[in-house]
């Protein structure tokens, strides 16, 4: 049975087997995409590849810019061994100019993760070409880029961030992850800096510096970062205690102590604060400090339950 809608421009009420002006016409078409890409959905659950093949095909014909149909298709066209048409798939989107950036993302993922990374590459920059701010497209490039080992690649789609100046701080720190697993560590450093300036408050950039100046060569530079974050004063006690924790793995003790120190200023009932400086205390063989920290969390703990009680 087809669904009915009342149409704003004619205020006609109308089903697929009427002839409806344009923007019902639209608006069907776009009902049908669904109705197809929900059918191929469930055939392939089904294990029906073949069906399923032709209702997600349906489905862009019907919808070319659909969300979820192309990257449904190509999957399939994967299920039935038929890797060389996933190119044609992706020139189909590429001749009709896909409008949607989370269509070409999740494109450029999904072939990413099959290792077709020349085809990733194409699709994630069809992405940030539509969303240059996308949070993740970024990152995801320089890992395709990574798989190739193409160093130049990296660099230039890093001058060419870097010439976007994005103000997404999650861009900037889903980039320097994707560059420090690949031992870029220079441009890992500058893509973190970016992420603190953008969102101090972010639970774990503080603890990836460290961690990148400390594979980088370049942990007399910790020190800076120490000042910075008590100079930027972050608002979440998480952000405060994983850099702290960050700075202990690396046994930087007196550092992590300045940190806890600093975040105790801002949150002076925060247990875990009291618990993480008893700990460094204890590695420092400041004992008795470190009895007194740990007795104060756990009266805290206990007047939490009282309260709770």
């Amino acid at each position: 049975m087809n669904d009915y809608i009342e149409c704003p421009e004619c205020k006609c009420h109308v089903s697929c087997d009427k002839e409806v002006c344009t923007w019902c016409s639209a608006s069907l078409k776009t009902q049908g995409a669904d109705r197809q890409f929900s059918l191929g959905r469930s055939k392939f659950y089904s294990k029906e590849y073949e069906a399923a093949l032709v209702s997600f095909e349906k489905a862009t014909e019907l919808n070319p810019h659909h969300h979820y149909a192309w990257t449904a298709k190509a999957t399939t066209l994967k299920q039935l061994g038929k890797e060389e048409d996933i190119s044609d798939n992706l020139n189909r989107m590429q001749d009709i100019n896909v409008k949607y950036s989370s269509v070409w993302y999740d494109m450029g993922k999904y072939l990413y993760k099959i290792e077709h990374h020349g085809e990733s590459v194409s699709a994630l920059m069809q992405t940030i070409e539509k969303e240059p701010n996308h949070p993740k497209a970024w990152a995801l490039l320089v890992d395709a880029f990574g798989k190739t080992a193409n160093n130049k690649k990296i660099k230039d789609i890093f001058s060419r961030a870097l010439d976007q100046n994005s103000s997404n701080a999650a861009l900037w720190y889903n980039l320097g992850r994707s560059l420090l697993e690949l031992e870029k560590y220079h441009m890992a450093l500058t893509a973190f800096d970016k992420s603190i300036d953008l969102d101090p408050d972010h639970p774990k950039i503080w603890g990836l510096m460290v961690n990148t100046l400390s594979k980088s060569g370049k942990s007399d530079m910790v020190d800076e970062y120490v000042r910075k974050v008590l100079e930027k004063k972050p608002k979440k006690p998480y952000t405060w205690s994983t850099f702290a924790e960050a700075l202990e793995r690396l046994g930087l003790y007196e550092r992590a102590l300045e940190v806890y120190e600093g975040g105790m200023e801002i949150f002076n009932e925060e247990k875990t604060f009291f618990v993480g400086r008893g700990q460094v205390l204890t590695k420092l063989g400041k004992y008795e400090a470190a009895i007194v920290d740990i007795e104060r969390a756990i009266e805290m703990g206990l007047n939490r339950l009282n309260r709770v009680k």
